[in-house]
């Protein structure tokens, strides 16, 4: 099974094999592969989400500039027109702002790795189901490795 994620300049590729994940990065800095056995991940995972403080910055320094033009407007009994600009202005950054939040899902390793997956790329049940498959072809593959009965010594 295979997952293919694409944010912004970024694309992400797992692939399950047999024995381990295939993870294979490509961004602004160049491209990253790696193979992740299945017995170094541990059996959980993490959501977290990111969000640009600078872009958060912004839109509340211009929301803030939005309401004093109101108050001055208001004061002065002057028209509303002055607001049109900076109104689209704070809800263009708004916007962004909202766009370039993102939520991770992550999973770590043994070794304090991390295996990142972007959790709305290319939907949420994607995701899921892929992370299911993943969970499931690693029990497969402990239990192939590391679960054996000998059925000649009976204990």
């Amino acid at each position: 099974m295979e997952l293919h994620q694409q944010a912004w300049l970024e694309k992400r590729s797992f692939i399950l094999l047999p024995n381990q994940l295939k993870f294979h990065l490509k961004d602004t800095r160049g491209e990253y592969e790696s193979y992740i056995s299945y017995e170094k991940l541990k059996n959980e995972a993490q959501i977290r989400s990111q969000r640009n403080h600078k872009l958060f910055f912004i839109t509340v320094v211009a929301t803030t500039f939005d309401f004093c033009i109101l108050l001055q407007s208001i004061m002065l009994n002057s028209g509303f027109i002055h607001l049109i600009l900076p109104g689209i202005i704070t809800v263009f950054f708004a916007i962004l702002y909202k766009l370039k939040k993102q939520e991770y899902v992550i999973v770590e390793t043994v070794d304090y790795q991390r295996v990142v997956f972007l959790r709305d790329k290319p939907n949420r049940r994607a995701l899921e189901n892929f992370l299911d498959r993943l969970w499931i072809q690693r029990k497969r593959y402990l239990r192939e490795k590391y679960f054996y009965i000998s059925y000649s010594q009976d204990i």
